[in-house]
């Protein structure tokens, strides 16, 4: 609930908490610059349609 609070909307917060320190992939970027800005991200990895993960 603590990402929550600082801004992220519910259903990131989840994904956050649930992730723990596992590999988080993503399509979102803005969600995965705010999250490691915030420095509350595990590892993150952006998934690119045609590119594969970045």
């Amino acid at each position: 609930m603590n990402w929550y609070a600082l801004g992220a909307d519910f259903a990131d917060a989840l994904h956050l908490s649930v992730c723990g320190t596992a590999m988080m992939y993503s399509f979102d970027r803005g969600f995965c610059k705010a999250a490691r800005d915030a420095g509350v991200a595990p590892p993150m990895r952006i998934v690119t349609a045609d590119a594969g993960e970045n």
